[in-house]
């Protein structure tokens, strides 16, 4: 740290390093937490080092956190201002859509059920395949799009849908969508989830940590997530509290797609709800930005 010689070192997110810590209370480097989130099962471990923690906090000027919850964790181990910030995630600045229109470039009508499934990961795309007869039946104008996380992976994707179109073979302005579409370019995801009826978000009913959710929330849509989701914990219990996303898992999966399709109003009112907390949530940049201010001037 002493060739770069900073002046404020910015820490996001779940890193607590004490050695850095020590260095930059030896140095006289001011140090900031942002985005911070801090997990129950962190603050036990760190509990026992509170003491020595007060020790290395002298350089902390401010703890911005995710949540309410985190800035009450952080307390717990610290004693420097925490303040609740709001998560950096809803700062979303993503493209807007006309939905009607992006629909027909795909060859998808008005009619069709489209669900989007993104950022499928192993074992997900295994768990689509079984359930996809018995959605077909319960939901005739069933239309399935699944964007693969790594898109290395469409070899092995597509040899589980061989009927699936691939994203990357259509040719422009498609006259009829196929049943399954399988996205396996970097990009477009944002597309899809803007036309679909139903979101799924991938890497939750496999222990992945989940995927980012708050995409299908600014574009308004209902979004049924697995039990796996420590990675983006803070943005589905936001979500969560305004009744705006459905956790599932492998077992209930089809029964919550049917379920949803079913209830046309339930799906108005999630998308409703996931707008609502995005807008709610849209100050988190300015918060950050304002917490920071004076140490960044200083």
């Amino acid at each position: 740290m002493q060739s770069i010689n900073p002046q404020i070192i910015i820490i996001v997110e779940t890193e607590i390093w004490p050695n850095l810590l020590y260095q930059a209370k030896r140095q006289g480097i001011k140090v900031a937490f942002v985005n911070a989130r801090l997990s129950e099962k962190s603050v036990n471990r760190f509990k026992h080092l509170k003491s020595f923690l007060h020790f290395l906090e002298e350089p902390i000027k401010v703890i911005m956190t995710q949540t309410e919850a985190d800035a009450v964790r952080f307390k717990n181990l610290f004693t420097v201002p925490v303040l609740y910030a709001g998560n950096l995630k809803f700062a979303l600045q993503l493209p807007q859509y006309n939905e009607l229109e992006l629909r027909k470039k795909y060859g998808y009508n008005s009619e069709d059920f489209i669900i989007c499934f993104g950022s499928s990961r192993p074992g997900e795309e295994d768990l689509l395949k079984s359930i996809l007869p018995e959605l077909k039946l319960s939901i005739p104008e069933l239309k399935l799009i699944i964007a693969i996380r790594h898109t290395q992976r469409i070899g092995e994707v597509r040899a589980l849908f061989p009927e699936a179109a691939i994203f990357s073979e259509l040719q422009e302005n498609v006259s009829e969508a196929a049943d399954v579409l399988l996205i396996d370019t970097i990009g477009h995801l944002n597309e899809f989830y803007a036309i679909c009826d139903l979101s799924i978000v991938g890497g939750s009913f496999v222990d992945f940590g989940g995927h980012n959710p708050l995409e299908p929330a600014f574009y308004g849509k209902p979004i049924i997530m697995g039990p796996y989701h420590s990675s983006c914990a803070g943005s589905v219990q936001e979500l969560l509290s305004f009744n705006a996303i459905l956790i599932s898992d492998s077992q209930n999966l089809k029964r919550d797609v049917i379920y949803l399709y079913q209830n046309p109003e339930k799906r108005k009112e999630m998308g409703e709800n996931a707008r609502i907390c995005i807008e709610r949530n849209k100050n988190a940049l300015e918060n950050h930005l304002r917490g920071l201010e004076q140490w960044i001037k200083t």
